[in-house]
């Protein structure tokens, strides 16, 4: 499962990072490090680098305190008025408010009522980090670890968050956690991965805590324990953390840990889809295709598939192809055509857009070789489940009929 980012986390033109529960993999661990705090928004990266400062001849003139033009800029801001914010800040900033200069770089680094601009964005946060300020110092971090404007460097991303993380930012320690888990810029050390997240975890950070969870449902520097792994998910989960809801979802789906539980999974899926959550998207569009803690509707499938598909989750898409095959596959079975008896069959015993089921694998299987098909003939002697005389008379039957054919 890949780990879910808020909305203003994701850059815009940044393809999302495709998800898939079978099973969860690392990729949720190096998902998270593209978190950013609210005071960091980052956006999606550009070329060119300014060398100086943009000048701004239309601030409002220095009548109004460095607090009251921060005040106003941070309601512009909040407006979404960014031309106006940048006015406002420029005045405070000009002041030496530290928030103000940050404020100005995350303008720069979004392209928010001025020309996106790398350069200008680490100049200002500089400015800022300076003077000590630890959102500066996170965002600097972010521009080495994301090679925007900046050429790609762990060591000097590590160097930052180290800055920022000593001042007790969580979110740089959770990074920080996610760079030894990775082992980027550092040597690959899960306990020290741990060791941070834990110092964010006990700020409550949910990114951490799911990490934390992560760490335990997969045994990866600690000894595996489901249970606990629940608890750390269940504390993420409280602050409506997307990543720790799924992972939530997936334990009662799998039984892992506890009773498996459809309609449990279910309710836990929907609060993560109905964060826009593309995974648990697709996920409750299988449950309704498979009858799985609720009533089997193919129609509220697909409606779940396209969701998730909508916003590029290729198993939902693959999911959709799958579902048109099994209603056509299904159409001409009724209809008594053998081979899509048997199309059905290895659907079921392989798992394809329905749930694994050799029993009813079998069943269509059986259909397909009462009628004397060979395939279906074959396919229910190599499954081993009819009586031995029955299976070898048709797997001799079906020999007879592939060697005519040929």
């Amino acid at each position: 499962m890949i780990r879910v980012q808020p909305e203003d986390a994701i850059p815009r033109n940044q393809s999302r990072r495709r998800w898939t529960r079978k099973p969860l993999d690392r990729g949720l661990i190096a998902l998270r490090l593209v978190v950013v705090v609210a005071l960091a928004v980052v956006v999606s990266p550009s070329h060119g680098m300014s060398e100086t400062i943009p000048p701004h001849a239309d601030s409002p003139a220095p009548e109004f305190s460095a607090a009251d033009a921060l005040t106003k800029g941070n309601e512009a801001y909040h407006r979404k008025d960014f031309a106006e914010a940048m006015q406002w800040y420029q005045q405070a900033a000009d002041q030496g408010v530290q928030e103000a200069q940050n404020s100005i770089g995350k303008l720069y680094l979004n392209g928010w009522g001025v020309t996106q601009d790398y350069g200008a964005a680490m100049q200002w946060f500089r400015r800022a980090a300076e003077q000590g300020y630890t959102a500066a110092h996170y965002n600097i971090c972010l521009l080495y670890e994301r090679s925007w404007g900046v050429a790609r460097d762990y060591g000097e991303a590590m160097r930052w968050f180290r800055k920022a993380a000593d001042q007790g930012n969580a979110f740089a320690q959770t990074h920080i956690g996610g760079l030894y888990y990775l082992g980027q810029g550092v040597a690959q050390d899960y306990g020290e991965a741990l060791r941070w997240y834990n110092k964010a975890a006990d700020q409550g950070n949910a990114s951490a805590q799911t990490d934390i969870g992560w760490l335990y449902e997969h045994g990866v520097g600690v000894a595996q324990d489901y249970g606990e792994a629940m608890n750390w998910y269940r504390k993420a989960a409280s602050q409506g953390n997307v990543s720790a809801q799924v992972c939530i979802a997936g334990l009662y789906q799998s039984g892992r840990g506890v009773a498996q539980d459809y309609s449990e999974a279910m309710s836990w899926y929907r609060k993560a889809a109905e964060q826009g959550n593309a995974v648990a998207q697709n996920v409750i569009g299988w449950l309704y295709q498979n009858g799985r803690g609720v009533d089997q509707d193919y129609d509220e499938a697909m409606r779940w598939y396209r969701k998730a598909a909508d916003q590029g989750n290729t198993a939902a898409q693959d999911n959709i192809g799958w579902i048109y095959k099994l209603r056509r596959y299904q159409q001409a079975a009724d209809q008594g055509n053998a081979a899509a008896q048997n199309s059905i069959g290895w659907m079921y015993q392989n798992g394809f857009s329905v749930a694994r089921d050799y029993g009813e694998a079998m069943r269509w299987y059986r259909k397909a070789a009462d009628q004397g098909d060979a395939a279906g003939q074959n396919n229910t002697f190599a499954a081993g489940v009819w009586p031995r005389t029955t299976a070898r008379r048709w797997a001799g039957t079906a020999k007879r009929r592939i060697k005519v054919m040929r």
